[in-house]
C-alpha cells in the first residue's frame, strides 16, 4: 500500500538479513494494512495506526478489544 516507502523498507530489511546483523530462517513476508485491520475488524477490535516514519513502511498498528 506505501509502494515507494514499502522498497525503503524491503532494502534494509534483506540488507539487515544478508549482513547478519538480523537472522531470518525463512523468506521474508510483509503483511498490509488492509489485512491488519480487516482481521481487527472481524474480531470487533479497536484499529489505530502510529506512522513516524517518512522514509520505510515500517509502520505500527494498535490493537485493542473492543
Amino acid at each position: 500500500e506505501l509502494k515507494k516507502r514499502h522498497l525503503g523498507t524491503r532494502l534494509t530489511e534483506i540488507f539487515s538479513t544478508r549482513s547478519g546483523f538480523n537472522k531470518a530462517e525463512h523468506k521474508l513476508e510483509f503483511v498490509s494494512g488492509t489485512m491488519v485491520k480487516e482481521i481487527a475488524l472481524k474480531h470487533k477490535m479497536h484499529f489505530e495506526i502510529k506512522d513516524d516514519t517518512r522514509l520505510t513502511s515500517n509502520v505500527v498498528y494498535i490493537l485493542r478489544k473492543g
